[in-house]
């Protein structure tokens, strides 16, 4: 198994960010058929810690089964309209 990963720096407008993020994960949804609701990745939020904020505000992390699967997803017109 091997997993698809993103790492968004710290924005400069959080509240600007969310709202962008959240139209494309609507859009990635609809472009995959991924159902409403259903979720095959995870969303991590990095928060201030002892050492101050983390150069990474947010990590988006989807599996796949194998490099096979995860470049035929790449691949696939849903995700070449991304």
């Amino acid at each position: 198994m091997l997993h698809l990963m993103v790492l968004y720096p710290q924005p400069s407008d959080a509240g600007q960010f969310e709202k962008d993020y959240t139209a494309h994960v609507a859009l990635l949804h609809k472009k995959t058929g991924i159902p409403t609701g259903v979720m095959p990745y995870t969303v991590t939020k990095f928060l201030q810690g002892p050492n101050g904020i983390p150069p990474f505000y947010q990590r988006f992390s989807m599996p796949f089964v194998s490099r096979e699967a995860l470049e035929e997803a790449l691949a696939s017109p849903g995700m070449q309209d991304q």
